[in-house]
């Protein structure tokens, strides 16, 4: 199963009739904050869009959350440097 996009999300939101703005207000986090924390894990941001939308964390972004909601161990990205 994958994430729900991004676009998935907004319509979600904006159907009933709110915003990831507002969302961000009401929380007292940058936007940016809550739109980096729909495409890349951050439990705190993903909690509060859930909440709003009525959905658990885990059906919305189930490549993060397992069934019960617990955080999955996301494997370890490589470290790319640029060449000096």
């Amino acid at each position: 199963m994958t994430n729900w996009t991004r676009q998935q999300i907004l319509f979600r939101l904006r159907e009933i009739g709110t915003t990831v703005a507002a969302l961000a207000e009401k929380a007292g986090c940058s936007r940016q904050i809550f739109y980096g924390g729909l495409d890349r894990p951050y439990p705190k941001v993903q909690s509060i869009v859930a909440a709003a939308l009525g959905v658990p964390r885990q059906d919305i972004w189930p490549e993060f959350y397992d069934k019960d909601g617990h955080r999955r161990r996301l494997s370890a990205t490589p470290n790319y440097r640029r060449a000096a």
